[in-house]
C-alpha cells in the first residue's frame, strides 16, 4: 500500500467509524461498518439503535471532559481546548461545533488530517504531509489520554466491538506515525489521583467516596450507570436514580445499610483489576507511556478501597 492510499483508507475508517458512533444508524451504514467481520450483525436495526443509545448517550459518554476533568462533564474547560485545537487545525465547525469534546469530532478531525496527507502526497508536496502526520499525531496523543478507558467501558454487544475497532484503529494509526518518525510525548503528571483524598480521613464522608469513584480523572476507571445497575444486582442493594454521582452515592449508603459493605468493595476491586488487566493487554500496551497515568491512579484507588473495607462506622452511617 502507498502512502496516499494508507492516508486515504484511514480518511475512510475514521469517516465511516465518526458516522457510526454519532448515529442515528442507517441500513447502509451498518452495512459499510461490517467490512470488519466483529461490526457484522443480524440484529434488527431498531434493536440495534435501542442499544446504541444505552451505550453512548446513556453509559460511557464519548466525551473527553468526563475523563479528563475532577468535576466530570460536557462543555466544561476540555470542550474549550478541543474547540481552540480544533480552530487551529481549520476543522469545518459542522464536525465540531456543537460538542467539540466528543469523540466523534476527534474521529472527524483524523479523518480530515488523512484526508489532507493524501492529497499533499498526491501533490508531491512531502513537507505539507510530514506536517499532517505531525498534526495527526497530536490529535491521536491527546484523544489518547483517555480512549482506553472509554473502550474498556463499553461492555454491550455490538457497541462494543464498535468501540474496540476504534481503539484499534487509533493504536495502530499512532505507532505507524512512530515508525515515520513522529515521537509519543512523554508521560505527564496528568493531576490529581487517588492519593490526594484520604478516604478514610474524618472528614470524608459517603458524599465525598462517591464524587472520587464518578470521576476517572481521579480513580483511573468509568464506572456506568450500567455497571451500578449490575452490582446492585449482585448484591441485592437498591441504587436509586439520577446521575451516576447520587447512584453511587445511594449504592454506598445502601451497602452499609443492608450490611454488604464488604460485598461491594470486593465488586468495586474486580472492576479496578479488570480494567487495569484490560490497559496493561492488546492493543494499549503497545503505547503503556500514554496509559501510565490511568494505571497510577488505578493503583491508588486500589489502596483506598482496601482501606474502606474495614471502614469507620461513622463513615457508613446515612448521611
Amino acid at each position: 500500500m502507498t502512502p496516499t492510499e494508507a492516508a486515504e483508507a484511514r480518511a475512510a475508517g475514521y469517516r465511516l467509524l465518526a458516522q457510526l458512533l454519532q448515529g442515528p444508524l442507517t441500513a447502509e451504514l451498518v452495512a459499510a461498518a461490517a467490512i470488519d467481520p466483529r461490526l457484522v450483525t443480524t440484529q434488527a436495526l431498531d434493536d440495534l439503535a435501542v442499544q446504541h443509545l444505552s451505550a453512548f448517550e446513556q453509559g460511557a459518554f464519548p466525551h473527553a471532559g468526563v475523563f479528563l476533568e475532577d468535576e466530570p462533564g460536557v462543555g466544561g474547560a476540555t470542550a474549550t481546548a478541543c474547540a481552540d485545537l480544533w480552530r487551529r487545525l481549520g476543522l469545518p465547525e459542522e464536525r465540531w461545533l456543537s460538542a467539540p469534546d466528543h469523540l466523534g469530532a476527534h474521529l472527524h478531525a483524523l479523518a480530515w488530517l488523512c484526508g489532507a496527507e493524501a492529497d499533499a502526497h498526491g501533490d508531491e508536496a512531502g513537507d505539507q504531509a510530514e506536517r499532517m502526520r505531525q498534526l495527526q499525531g497530536e490529535v491521536l496523543d491527546d484523544l489518547l489520554r483517555w480512549l482506553p478507558q472509554w473502550v474498556i467501558a463499553v461492555d454491550d454487544g455490538w457497541c462494543a466491538a464498535l468501540a474496540t475497532v476504534i481503539g484499534e484503529l487509533t493504536v495502530h494509526h499512532r505507532l505507524a506515525l512512530m515508525a515515520s518518525g513522529v515521537p509519543l510525548p512523554l508521560p505527564a503528571d496528568d493531576g490529581p489521583g487517588a492519593q490526594d483524598l484520604d478516604l478514610t480521613a474524618l472528614d470524608t464522608g459517603v458524599r465525598e467516596i462517591a464524587s472520587f469513584l464518578a470521576a476517572p480523572a481521579r480513580c483511573g476507571l468509568l464506572l456506568t450507570s450500567r455497571h451500578i445497575t449490575t452490582i446492585c444486582r449482585a448484591l441485592d442493594t437498591p441504587a436509586g436514580f439520577g446521575p451516576r454521582r447520587q447512584r453511587l452515592g445511594t449504592l454506598l449508603r445502601s451497602a452499609a445499610r443492608f450490611k454488604t459493605w464488604p460485598a461491594l468493595i470486593e465488586q468495586l476491586l474486580g472492576t479496578v483489576q479488570h480494567t487495569e488487566a484490560a490497559l496493561r493487554g492488546a492493543p494499549w500496551i503497545d503505547l503503556e507511556g500514554l496509559t501510565v497515568g490511568a494505571l497510577r491512579r488505578l493503583t491508588h484507588t486500589r489502596g483506598a478501597l482496601r482501606a474502606l473495607r474495614l471502614s469507620r462506622p461513622d463513615l457508613l452511617d446515612p448521611e
